[in-house]
């Protein structure tokens, strides 16, 4: 299934994804494989989990840094979607059983098991350091606020309860801290909030509307998109300590959902300047784009994982 440009928007830029409802802990069909057979993986490898629909639908691969040697992590006629990072497994959502739920998988590959019970309304969610909690937005209040969990669901805290809409939550590496997307002065801006609900604070302070933080290894910075003027959205950095922020790719084609690298090197992202959504990796100031993926339809969403 190939995304057009107005469903990537609704799917991405508006940091909303498929609501999680009601799943409950089995082994699933669909299994892993890899396009060609299975590429040579090393223990401790860096690699780039991303969202592909190079099988005829969207599911979870990964490559290396350079964009070699896919390997597909799901395989299934339904949708995945959304990968996050659990130590060494993959969580991601899936339309597998004709409603959106949670899922993970191994990175060397595995039968996805479902890992998740909720009441409904739930964004996939973020995984603290030690894989112990996660946050997550959910609309269960009739409004989208930032919950934290165990696995298991309890015990549950709301951290936000805005009017607003609150989404796309992001731990920090040292899990003292989460950024997410909320639209309580009127546009999608980028808010830090302690793990613990205090002190909550508007970094970015724009008019623009902005989307998916993502933390610098050391925790001093975030990435996130911003849409200009022009109605295309770059990928921004900024300071945590009042700095303003970089446009790091100003280009006139759309980018989105960039992830930094674990020592801080590079930063990989999505976009359409090529033609079509592929995966692109460049340095911390915005050079040395290199294009890692050559999918004719869609390839994004990317995130750094190491195998175990």
């Amino acid at each position: 299934m190939v995304l057009s440009a107005r469903r990537l928007l609704a799917f991405i830029l508006l940091a909303t994804l498929p609501t999680l409802e009601g799943c409950s802990k089995s082994t699933t069909s669909g299994g892993n494989a890899a396009e060609g057979g299975r590429p040579e993986i090393r223990s401790g490898e860096l690699r780039i989990a991303y969202l592909s629909d190079t099988g005829g639908n969207s599911d979870i691969y990964t490559m290396t840094p350079q964009g070699t040697s896919p390997f597909r992590l799901t395989t299934h006629p339904a949708n995945d979607f959304g990968p996050r990072l659990r130590g060494s497994r993959v969580i991601f959502g899936s339309l597998r059983t004709g409603r959106a739920i949670l899922y993970e998988v191994e990175l060397t590959g595995s039968e996805p098991v479902e890992v998740y019970r909720n009441t409904g309304g739930d964004e996939v969610p973020d995984w603290s350091p030690d894989g112990t909690f996660m946050v997550y937005s959910s609309e269960r209040n009739f409004n989208d606020d930032i919950y934290v969990a165990r696995p298991d669901g309890t015990p549950e805290r709301r951290l936000t309860t805005s009017p607003g809409r609150d989404t796309a939550p992001r731990w920090s590496p040292d899990g003292s801290q989460i950024a997410f997307v909320s639209e309580r002065d009127g546009n999608a801006e980028i808010y830090i909030i302690n793990a613990d609900g205090s002190n909550l604070r508007n970094l970015t302070q724009s008019a623009e509307s902005e989307g998916h933080p993502a933390w610098s290894p050391d925790g001093s910075r975030l990435l996130f998109h911003r849409v200009l003027a022009d109605g295309n959205p770059d990928i921004f950095v900024q300071p945590l300590n009042g700095g303003a922020a970089s446009n790091l790719t100003n280009h006139p084609s759309w980018e989105l959902v960039s992830a930094w690298s674990p020592d801080g090197d590079r930063i990989a992202f999505g976009s359409n300047r090529d033609g079509n959504w592929e995966v692109y990796t460049m340095t911390p100031s915005g050079e040395d784009v290199k294009r890692l993926t050559t999918n004719p339809g869609f390839d994004g969403d990317p995130i750094w994982v190491r195998l175990p």
